[in-house]
């Protein structure tokens, strides 16, 4: 590993310590406040309870041992992980839980999270809000308000991720583009939803949208995928998916509901 990475331990000690692989600090705020903006954090194994803030330094936060847990528990107090004001924030194989939000961004040019389990955060396993390009890959988000919402942005690309019971929508992605591959959709209340009031599309291949069921009589279309859109500037394209045993009572769309954009399927 590069000279200048921080170490974090459940042995290590935040006042004794001095962030090196054989002094670790004992929390992952205690270095994120040391390192320098392009630095990385190794965080070994164990439990960490942490609301965790990165302002203003582009950072990358990786787990040591893919074989163990490293587990950020935000304690039902705020968001496990916010970050705000950065060119680049990468996280890779944590799980994450008892957030408000498990992750949330704003205002970051560069997002890429990978290996990541986040359940029972109350309002968003993921929300990314007007930032750039976002990089979602082998995510497990479930038992959440909403799995991932990803809002004002340039795109997205999720790929070989599941998104499975959460309490509303699973992916949320409202005025970004959106490429999604390679998933499963299920147990959620909606599937997914697509918003846009510019010219940002949708691509859907190899998707599995199945058993979400919505029984919000308020908003009670799309079990599956909700296209809400009345922007005919957008493309949604679907290609080699399967949209099964989505349920929405006696409503209309329970698999697909889509008006006034162009759908290709």
């Amino acid at each position: 590993l590069l000279i200048g990475d921080y170490y974090v331990s459940t042995a290590g000690n935040d006042f004794t310590g001095d962030g090196s692989i054989n002094n670790p600090f004992r929390h992952i705020q205690w270095a994120v406040n040391a390192a320098l903006s392009g630095g990385r954090i190794v965080v070994f194994p164990g439990d960490y309870d942490e609301n965790i803030t990165i302002d203003g330094k582009d950072l990358t936060i990786l787990g040591d041992d893919e074989f163990s847990s490293k587990t950020i528990n935000g304690q039902g107090l705020d968001d496990a992980i916010n970050v705000n004001n950065a060119n680049y924030f990468i996280l890779k194989d944590f799980v994450i839980t008892n957030g408000t939000d498990g992750i949330e961004i704003n205002n970051c040019i560069s997002v890429d999270l990978n290996t990541i389990s986040l359940s029972e955060n109350a309002a968003n396993g993921i929300l990314i809000d007007e930032s750039g390009y976002v990089i979602v890959d082998s995510v497990d988000v479930s038992g959440n308000g909403v799995g991932i919402k990803i809002m004002d942005s340039d795109s997205v690309s999720v790929t070989n991720s599941v998104f499975e019971s959460n309490d509303s929508e699973g992916l949320y992605i409202s005025s970004t583009k959106g490429i999604i591959t390679d998933n499963t959709i299920s147990d959620n209340r909606r599937g997914i939803r697509f918003d846009s009031n510019g010219s940002d599309d949708l691509i859907l291949t190899r998707v599995r949208v199945e058993d979400n069921t919505n029984t919000n009589n308020a908003d009670p279309y799309g079990a599956g995928l909700y296209i809400g859109s009345n922007n005919q500037n957008i493309d949604v394209t679907i290609t080699d998916c399967r949209f099964l045993s989505n349920s929405n009572g006696n409503y209309y769309g329970a698999a697909i509901y889509s008006r006034n954009n162009t759908l290709s399927i």
